[in-house]
């Protein structure tokens, strides 16, 4: 590959945006329980990677009728069949985020605490708790909660090894001393005149910034500590580019990548050509 047409592609990789992510997928899931399937309700909704479990009481299982024994009891069944559901579609308790509890009594609260704290340990899930005037079939207690549902998260990846840095050609390295030094005070008239005439400045999601009197409007005001260091570079005749790493002082990890590409004025002075930031970190 020429060196012209190396740096084309990377002006275009630099503009590349990605596509908007699609909307999720909403799943309704009835119950497989013969004696809950006619209710005019699905047990579980599942919206991208959350799951919606409706309210559950104690019933047993295959019939309407609570299980024996009160509050303690119903507890019980109740935060079973939630867990067999989440289970059912792809999560478990301990992917649940948030819990609502109605209770018929309030004052049962301290022992429906008990029969809770069996069924979640660890990271406990948000909650909210209230009083019912009554509920489905005289039960003492319902349960409902929002799971998550995707895929667990793998291991973190491992960290990037930190790319070793290039010795310049003194007239290209004087490039980023100047540039360096420009923006370190501040002063955007003479970072401008870093730029050729019909320079322009490329940053991740802002339009290109033409010219010099433009890109000296665009610097005004900005600044800060800034070591810049080059990863790799080329030169060609009068053209030349240089792949490098910022960061906000020197030995620093690289806050983010850029690209310049340069061209030798008649003077055999390195002028930048186009200046595009590929990084993500915020502008100082």
């Amino acid at each position: 590959m020429t060196l012209r047409a190396a740096v084309l592609s990377l002006a275009i990789a630099a503009r590349a945006v990605g596509s908007p992510a699609d909307p999720p997928v909403t799943q309704f899931f009835p119950s497989p329980d013969p004696a809950l399937a006619a209710l005019p309700f699905s047990e579980a909704v599942r919206v991208g990677d959350l799951l919606f479990v409706s309210g559950q009481i104690g019933t047993a299982p295959g019939t309407l009728d609570l299980v024996p024994g009160g509050i303690e009891a119903e507890a019980q069944q109740a935060l079973e069949s939630m867990r067999a559901i989440l289970e059912r579609h792809g999560s478990s308790l301990d992917r649940v985020v948030k819990c609502t509890v109605f209770l018929a009594d309030m004052r049962e609260w301290p022992t429906f605490n008990e029969v809770y704290r069996g069924f979640f340990k660890g990271n406990l899930p948000a909650r909210s708790a209230l009083g019912a005037s009554g509920l489905a079939r005289g039960a003492r207690v319902e349960i409902e909660c929002v799971a998550s549902a995707g895929p667990r998260p793998g291991p973190a990846p491992p960290v990037a090894e930190r790319l070793p840095s290039v010795a310049l050609p003194p007239e290209l390295a004087r490039v980023l001393t100047d540039y360096e030094a420009a923006w370190s005070s501040r002063d955007a008239a003479a970072l401008s005149r870093l730029f050729a005439e019909d320079g322009f400045v490329l940053a991740g999601g802002r339009p290109p910034v033409r010219g010099r009197a433009e890109i000296a409007k665009h610097y005004a005001g900005k600044g800060g500590p800034l070591a810049l260091r080059a990863l790799a570079y080329g030169a060609q005749g009068t053209v030349a580019y240089v792949i490098g790493g910022y960061a906000g002082q020197a030995g620093g990890a690289d806050d983010g990548k850029f690209t310049l590409t340069l061209r030798k004025d008649p003077d055999g002075r390195w002028l930048i050509v186009s200046d595009m930031d590929n990084g993500n970190a915020p502008w100082r």
